[in-house]
C-alpha cells in the first residue's frame, strides 16, 4: 500500500475503466484487497461521468475501450482542473514504443502492456507522489 510522508499506509481512490470485464473486475478486487477505494467502469463515457463524481487519485484506462477510447478520455481528464493531478495509467495490448509515446502525448503518466503484472502495478502505485491526491 502506498505510504505517506511519515511512512503510514494511505488509501488511493482508483478508477479502472476497461471493456474487458474479467480484467477490470479482477484488478478491482485485488486493489480493494490491498486497501484502496476502487470504482469500475466498462466504457469511456461512464468512466468520465464517474471520474467527475469521485475525483480519483489514479485512473487505469484501457486504450482500446469504446466511447471514448483511453487516449481521448485522458485528454478530457487533463482538461479538468482536478484532472491535472490525477495519475493516469494506460493499460493496453499495444505496447510498441510508438504506442507508449502516443499515450504519454495524450496525458498519461505511464503505459503498461497487457497482461499487466499486479506486482508491477503495486510498485507504481507505491511510487505515486503524495500530491496526486488520496482518499479521505
Amino acid at each position: 500500500m502506498p505510504k505517506d510522508i511519515k511512512g503510514q499506509a494511505r488509501t488511493l481512490k482508483i478508477l479502472i475503466a476497461d471493456d474487458n470485464r474479467d480484467h477490470t473486475d479482477t484488478f478491482g478486487l485485488l486493489l480493494q484487497a490491498a486497501g484502496h477505494q476502487v470504482h469500475i467502469s466498462y466504457d469511456g463515457a461512464s468512466a468520465l461521468e464517474m471520474a467527475l463524481a469521485v475525483v480519483p487519485d489514479v485512473m487505469l484506462l484501457d486504450i482500446g475501450m469504446p466511447l471514448p477510447d483511453g487516449h481521448d478520455l485522458a485528454r478530457e481528464i487533463r482538461r479538468q482542473p482536478w484532472g491535472r493531478s490525477t495519475y493516469l495509467i494506460a493499460i493496453s495490448a499495444w505496447g510498441t514504443e510508438q504506442h507508449k509515446q502516443r499515450s504519454l502525448h495524450a496525458g498519461f503518466n505511464r503505459h503498461l502492456t497487457k497482461p499487466v503484472d499486479f506486482d508491477d502495478l503495486v510498485s507504481i502505485l507505491n511510487s505515486i507522489p503524495r500530491g496526486s491526491g488520496e482518499a479521505e
